[in-house]
């Protein structure tokens, strides 16, 4: 998964120990405040979600809610610096 997610950016695999859902985050430096990066932030923004759709969208359909196991560990809960684009 992170080879497909890897050139599209820092790739971060949020686990929350306290909530039945993870995160994953792609993240790249950007200026979102500048208009003139908008284009290519828009691009960027449509790539990234189109392939993680795709990464993704088998994975979670072949989930079974009623296997879900409870984590018993800490796990890393990674945030974004200021000034990077976060998916």
């Amino acid at each position: 998964m992170d080879g497909r997610l890897a050139p599209l950016g820092e790739v971060n695999w949020r686990r929350l120990p306290n909530a039945k859902q993870s995160q994953v985050q792609v993240v790249r430096p950007s200026t979102p405040s500048k208009p003139e990066t908008w284009p290519e932030l828009n691009d960027w923004m449509l790539k990234t979600l189109e392939t993680m759709d795709a990464l993704f969208r088998p994975i979670v359909r072949g989930l079974d809610a009623s296997e879900y196991v409870e984590p018993d560990e800490d796990m890393d809960t990674t945030e974004a610096d200021e000034g990077d684009t976060v998916l």
